[in-house]
């Protein structure tokens, strides 16, 4: 039950030996009316081995946390440069639905949840990590819309031993870490909803392009990304490859959205495609409102 249900936004982990996912899995929380514990089921941030196997719902949150307690709404997992830890955006919905989503991050081993923005005022979406480690890029919408916002990334987080030590009673609770420093904007019109750093680029000489081409109607939105890494479209939507290249591509879609397919160098329906890269080619993924 609540098993394999909406397994998307996937993120590779840089060191090549986890994916991190977003789907509904089960979680034990607090019935209001009752006060019983009951089984319910949310979107969560899930880990998994390359071959399928070591799964881990790292986004439940600490012992004894109201993430523990209640339910979450987690989506859009980023990785740290260094592995160490996932982003992703949280809806809190504790004691019940539904508050503002902000950014959060959390060890690989699934301890130390922290809400890093911590603005009810506001709702934080989409965040990603730069490639040096440094800063979270986000997006921050309010009354003004939609802008692009920074802010210092963290440079750890509660460690297994002082989660342990907190579920075992051996000493007093220890906060949550404090946010991490200042959001600062960078954009002011808007209209910025897709918070993705450009990726590092690729060593050695270059070859021929790998051009994508986004085609959405109204209302409807969507990313493409590439490995080996390179395209992240819409922010990098061109590449060079060396020639040869198997250049595999993989479109996601926005809530609310759905792909509706390739043209160009890549043809079909299904999110996943493979370029080789003989020549310079073209790719167009078209996404529509579901």
């Amino acid at each position: 039950m609540f098993i394999d249900v909406d397994e998307m936004e996937p993120s590779w982990s840089p060191t090549g030996d986890r994916i991190a996912f977003t789907s509904v899995r089960p979680e034990v929380m607090v019935n209001l009316l009752t006060g019983e514990l009951e089984v319910a089921a949310q979107y969560e941030i899930v880990t998994v081995n390359i071959d399928g196997t070591g799964e881990q719902v790292v986004s439940r949150g600490d012992p004894g946390s109201d993430r523990a307690n209640y339910l979450d709404e987690d989506r859009s997992p980023s990785w740290s440069p260094d592995g160490s830890m996932v982003l992703f955006m949280s809806q809190s919905q504790a004691p019940s639905c539904c508050g503002p989503w902000q950014v959060w991050a959390v060890n690989r081993d699934g301890s130390g949840a922290t809400n890093l923005t911590a603005d009810e005022t506001v709702n934080d979406l989409y965040p990603s990590w730069s490639p040096d480690g440094a800063l979270i890029l986000f997006t921050r919408a309010d009354a003004s819309g939609h802008n692009l916002y920074t802010m210092p990334a963290p440079t750890s987080l509660v460690t297994v031993a002082t989660v342990v030590a907190r579920s075992a009673g051996t000493f007093d609770a220890v906060a949550p870490a404090a946010v991490t420093g200042v959001a600062t904007p960078l954009t002011s019109d808007g209209n910025a909803q897709d918070a993705t750093w450009a990726p590092a680029q690729p060593q050695g000489p270059t070859g021929f392009a790998l051009t994508v081409t986004l085609r959405t109607s109204s209302g409807a939105a969507g990313s493409v990304f590439s490995l080996p890494r390179g395209i992240a479209c819409g922010t990098d939507c061109s590449e060079s490859y060396d020639t040869g290249t198997h250049v595999l591509l993989l479109a996601v879609a926005k809530p609310g959205s759905r792909f509706a397919g390739w043209s160009g160098a890549c043809r079909g329906a299904l999110p996943a495609c493979v370029v080789t890269m003989d020549a310079a080619k073209g790719v167009t993924a078209s996404f529509r409102r579901r």
